[in-house]
């Protein structure tokens, strides 16, 4: 995939600078895969998405859709925003404590952001307003489990069961859903199977026997046969937010493009829908198959906001020499 404008040298050396690591890999290409959906997100119109991007989606765009008002190319979904969020809370505080994040995540909504406020944002927020504490929503929403990669980089090294409550935690201070807290908990142990050298295939049905019976379900749903298209297979799981109808579509990409990051992000987008919350989550499953470096050095390196991921991410992963 070709990129129409070069990369900031600046960046790169910023990029290059960090060691190249897990911790650095996952939280890059869970924010490339954020900006990079920002054009064609929350499109459910495929022939749509076929007249603005007829050759495919190449780089970085503005976005096309109504819920993105003040966002422009290199911009992050509110999603990614959230993710930020998380990223520099980690930083500063160094800990994965779910206070802090929860008092940081209200400071950015009180700022009055120009980001999407969805529903499980909206209900958490009146929650506050109203009773004075933080309660979750009842969303189902996948996107509740995608903003984990700063997690998993904070506590790259801890073992995997104190990763898995983190991230349960993290997730269920927005998403009361118990479906959602299970996506993340199946997509955290995937990675850690996958940096252990497990096959794809294995690290997902590993995740799944381990996490719950409903996991092992949308994993087998999405564990369907790859031959086929996958805007088919995208209208027959649901392009929506829905955890039930974007695993396992996640879990099909995934399985489907394992040895092509790039075209399973690109096929991501254009099947439409929710397509940061699924693209979120196949990063990182790319970064802990070591594949980051696959990616687009354009697609970290054209963010609006990639100095401010950068400056948290060497406070968690220091500044040793690197290589993209």
């Amino acid at each position: 995939m070709s990129l129409d404008l070069p990369p900031e040298p600046a960046a790169i050396e910023r990029i290059v600078e960090l060691p190249r690591s897990f911790a650095r890999d996952v939280v890059l290409a869970a924010f490339a895969a954020d900006a990079y959906s920002l054009g064609p997100h929350w499109i459910y119109d495929t022939d749509e998405i076929d007249e603005l991007y007829p050759n495919g989606v190449t780089t970085l765009d503005l976005p096309r859709s109504e819920y993105h008002p003040g966002k422009g190319k290199g911009d992050l979904t509110h999603y990614g925003d959230q993710m930020l969020v998380l990223l520099e809370s980690l930083a500063e505080n160094g800990e994965a404590d779910v206070s802090d994040w929860m008092h940081d995540w209200l400071a950015f909504w009180q700022d009055d952001p120009e980001s999407y406020l969805d529903g499980a944002t909206r209900n958490v927020l009146e929650a506050w307003r109203t009773e004075g504490r933080f309660l979750p929503s009842r969303s189902h929403d996948l996107a509740g489990a995608s903003r984990m990669a700063p997690l998993l980089s904070l506590m790259a090294e801890d073992p995997v069961e104190e990763v898995v409550a983190a991230v349960r935690e993290h997730t269920a201070s927005t998403h009361g859903d118990p479906l959602v807290v299970d996506a993340a908990e199946f997509f955290a142990r995937a990675s850690y199977h996958l940096r252990d050298g497990s096959p794809l295939p294995e690290a997902l049905s590993r995740a799944a026997d381990e996490t719950s019976e409903a996991m092992r379900e949308l994993y087998e749903m999405g564990n369907a046969d790859p031959a086929l298209p996958s805007r088919e297979m995208a209208f027959r799981f649901g392009q929506n937010c829905d955890v039930s109808n974007a695993l396992p579509l996640t879990v099909w990409l995934a399985l489907k493009f394992e040895d092509d990051p790039v075209r399973m992000l690109e096929e991501n987008v254009l099947v439409g829908g929710d397509s940061s919350a699924r693209g979120m989550l196949l990063a990182i499953l790319v970064a802990a198959r070591g594949d980051f470096a696959e990616l687009p050095v354009s697609w970290t390196a054209e963010q609006v906001e990639k100095d401010r991921v950068l400056d948290a991410l060497q406070v968690l992963v220091g500044n040793d020499s690197g290589s993209i």
